[in-house]
């Protein structure tokens, strides 16, 4: 049809029509809104047409904008305010029922990451830290970061975030680190809260592309790269964090967002990842 072009702008696609009939034969539009035609039957005309038009533009951005709300909305930090007090809980009886959080014997006793250890320790070890500083550190990001995944992603999503990071950083230095290491911490958890909100921001750049890029991804690459920088960190479990967070975020999907084909494509990578990981470190 001479009256009807079509123009690609980046990602999208500009259709030009004079006449309804243009829109209604244009294979493009058929591909993407294939109940097109259903939609362009009215029964009302002039004024009412026009009424009606009006009224469903302003029921779909009130239902756009009633979404929106429950997505960013503060919600109580139910789940990151019990992940904190059980680890200072846990922190203060490693002084009461032992020599302390930087002696080693201690630190096995409650559960500290070794090499060839139960698997019970690949969790335990993620509420476990060694010396104030090391619990303080991670517990402020730990507020920070929780509260606002716990905003975005809902309690329990957080939860599972959190621990399925911890697990896959847990199990990733077990594979890499030394016979003789022993480890502690929440940080691969923490890394893990970092990637669901890099996905998060990702997938709704449209309202966080300035977050995005002048506070969530410079926050995400100075933390790598102090963790190269100083000695003592294990990076290979905030790395494995980080990604397992991306990963399970992807399972998990982001609420009005994701779709059922996304979800089931992210649950069988976090599945496949998992077994991957305890298959290397404890059968193999």
């Amino acid at each position: 049809n001479e009256d009807l072009t079509v123009e690609s702008l980046k990602n999208n696609i500009l259709v030009k029509a004079n006449t309804e009939d243009d829109i209604k034969n244009n294979k493009i539009l058929k591909k993407y809104f294939p109940d097109l035609n259903e939609k362009l039957v009215f029964s009302e005309e002039g004024v009412k047409l026009f009424e009606k038009i009006n009224t469903d533009i302003l029921k779909r951005n009130l239902d756009q904008n009633k979404k929106l709300t429950d997505l960013f909305s503060v919600k109580k930090p139910i789940i990151t305010s019990s992940l904190i007090i059980i680890m200072l809980v846990i922190f203060f009886m490693m002084y009461i029922f032992g020599s302390g959080s930087t002696d080693i014997y201690t630190l096995y006793k409650f559960g500290a990451l070794i090499k060839n250890g139960s698997f019970i320790r690949v969790i335990t070890s993620i509420f476990l830290h060694i010396g104030i500083l090391h619990i303080l550190m991670n517990l402020y990001a730990l507020y920070i970061l929780g509260r606002q995944v716990e905003n975005f992603y809902g309690h329990i999503k957080t939860l599972i975030i959190f621990l399925y990071s911890g697990v896959v950083g847990n199990l990733l230095s077990i594979i890499l680190m030394n016979s003789k290491s022993i480890s502690a911490g929440a940080s691969g958890a923490i890394f893990g809260l970092m990637g669901a909100l890099l996905y998060f921001s990702i997938n709704q750049r449209t309202y966080m592309g300035e977050a995005l890029k002048k506070e969530i991804l410079p926050v995400v690459i100075i933390n790598i790269m102090l963790g190269f920088m100083i000695p003592g960190i294990n990076m290979i479990a905030h790395i494995g964090g980080l990604i397992g967070g991306i990963i399970v975020s992807i399972a998990l999907g982001i609420k009005y967002k994701s779709s059922k084909f996304e979800r089931v494509n992210g649950s069988i990578a976090s599945l496949i990842l998992l077994g991957m990981l305890v298959y290397i470190a404890y059968f193999l």
